[in-house]
């Protein structure tokens, strides 16, 4: 089961955001003072505010992705006592005492995602602009380009989706951007990371576009046990 929140940083809300981070234990506060700017610290204060927020009831919502506001997270201050969230060497945030709940967040431009699940799961969330650099064909392999290519209308989308896939990947294995991401590409069509590095590491995407804006994804592991896709096909992979 994955669920998705979605928050919205207002500027005019920064200060009531600023004065909740003494809810956080020492090792998140840490965490967030390494931002020098206010809105840098509020958005990531605001990924591990929604983990807290929702990290007990999640499975209570039945929509995939659920946007909320400010209000909504400082309903109740109990997780904020009882679930700490600790980072690995990697910077992976998850709970220093495990509970059978995974989490991971992303943040872009003035939007904050926070994907939950009863197992590993990444999740990015990226605005949809031209990247520079010539990202595609430094860093990503013939297939993925070959998607790109396939719509020069949907050229910037696609190597946005591209892009935010990859990184729920890499995000979900807990490796950062060093695992390489030219070793893998996705099958658009059946939502499979085709991984030629891994030795049978089967993974599943889910991606969408929001606010017309944004291309946001998840990503989870497949355990060959079967699988209920979005749209309730079972299949084992």
């Amino acid at each position: 089961m994955v669920k998705v929140f979605a928050c919205k940083f207002e500027e005019n809300e920064a200060d009531i955001l600023v004065d909740k981070m003494s809810l956080l234990a020492l090792k998140e506060k840490e965490r967030i003072d390494r931002y020098k700017q206010t809105k840098d610290r509020c958005m990531s204060f605001m990924g591990l505010a929604i983990v807290h927020a929702f990290c007990e009831k999640y499975n209570d919502y039945s929509e995939k992705l659920n946007v909320v506001k400010i209000s909504d997270i400082f309903d109740s201050y109990d997780s904020f006592k009882r679930n700490t969230i600790d980072f690995d060497k990697e910077g992976k945030p998850y709970f220093e005492k495990d509970f059978g709940t995974f989490f991971n967040i992303s943040h872009s431009g003035e939007w904050c995602f926070v994907a939950f699940s009863d197992g590993k799961i990444g999740i990015d969330v990226q605005k949809i602009k031209e990247l520079k650099g010539n990202v595609a064909q430094r860093f990503f392999n013939e297939k993925d380009n070959l998607y790109i290519n396939g719509d020069s209308e949907k050229s910037v989308l696609r190597t946005i989706e591209v892009w935010c896939v990859k990184e729920s990947y890499v995000k979900m294995l807990g490796t950062g951007l060093g695992y390489g991401l030219s070793s893998f590409y996705e099958d658009f069509t059946n939502n499979l990371i085709v991984d030629t590095k891994s030795d049978g590491t089967k993974a599943y995407f889910y991606k969408d576009v929001f606010l017309n804006d944004y291309v946001w994804s998840y990503c989870i592991l497949c355990d060959g046990e079967g699988y209920t896709f979005p749209n309730n096909e079972n299949r084992v992979i």
